[in-house]
């Protein structure tokens, strides 16, 4: 932690370094409170305390009923859950297999353990793999808005921009939440239409609530990113801060924090590494 925050005080010195550039719009512009979560942060041990007695619930399920695919299904999702909440790998793995064993089990209409391992691929990065299964989720629920999502990430990471537009913003219109006008930022970004993307995040913003720390965290730190790859460090210095407030115990890293000393190119591309980890719900 006191690496980050020495990475966040460097921020400081760095922007004095950069060159005089035009800002874009500033959401601080609006109110010094616009980036701030509205809500009480979500304790992580609670949730993972809650967690932990819904893994004990499903693993005494299938003791009892060894048979049932749907119980190894929940189980797979709950394993997933307990991934994004302490962003150990081990949950990942646990997920991926039960829902392996799931299919194994219930191999037909078990769209919701594919998308487990849609997902358990994506954050392996194997963006392939999460596309190819997101696919077959779909083939089965056309209107699944987590199977849309995944082809947007999917299609953004391989620099298909075009393609990810094309789904991510019908999608954030349909369906506006949180994570949807983030696609639609991100999409929007990746083609430079900065003041269409800053509208983007802050609908994103606007569609927060609560029990969502993870996702909010996430959020701000991706609007960091994208400010500080554009030369405004102050925003993304305040950016980053609040998503540290509010994932404070979340497993950073330190790497990125050195290299964030030599630019302020270097210190986008770490914050992106390390911020980019935190779930979105």
């Amino acid at each position: 932690m006191a690496a980050w925050l020495t990475a966040i005080a460097t921020l400081s010195l760095i922007a004095l370094a950069v060159e005089n550039r035009p800002l874009l719009r500033s959401i601080l512009g609006r109110s010094p409170t616009a980036i701030t979560y509205p809500y009480e942060p979500t304790s992580q041990v609670d949730a993972t305390q809650q967690l932990q007695q819904e893994i004990a619930f499903y693993q005494t399920r299938i003791q009892q009923r060894p048979n049932d695919g749907l119980d190894r299904t929940a189980l797979a999702q709950t394993y997933l859950k307990m991934a994004r909440a302490t962003g150990q790998t081990a949950w990942f793995l646990l997920a991926e297999k039960t829902a392996q064993e799931s299919l194994k089990k219930l191999p037909f209409e078990n769209s919701v353990a594919v998308l487990v391992l849609a997902q358990v691929a994506e954050a392996k990065h194997d963006f392939s793999r999460s596309i190819q299964l997101a696919k077959q989720v779909l083939t089965e629920k056309p209107e699944s808005d987590q199977a849309l999502a995944l082809l947007v990430t999917g299609y953004l990471a391989q620099g298909k921009v075009s393609e990810a537009e094309a789904i991510a913003q019908p999608l954030s219109q349909m369906t506006p939440t949180l994570g949807t006008h983030l696609l639609g930022a991100l999409t929007y970004a990746a083609q430079g239409k900065d003041s269409l993307a800053i509208a983007q995040f802050e609908q994103a913003l606007a569609r927060e609530e609560p029990g969502e720390t993870g996702s909010s965290a996430r959020l701000r730190t991706l609007f960091g990113r994208f400010y500080a790859e554009r030369g405004d460090l102050q925003q993304a210095q305040r950016l980053y801060r609040e998503a540290l407030r509010m994932v404070p115990q979340y497993p950073l890293g330190d790497g990125a924090a050195g290299r964030s000393r030599s630019s302020a190119r270097a210190l986008s591309s770490g914050a992106s590494v390390v911020f980019s980890s935190i779930y979105c719900g």
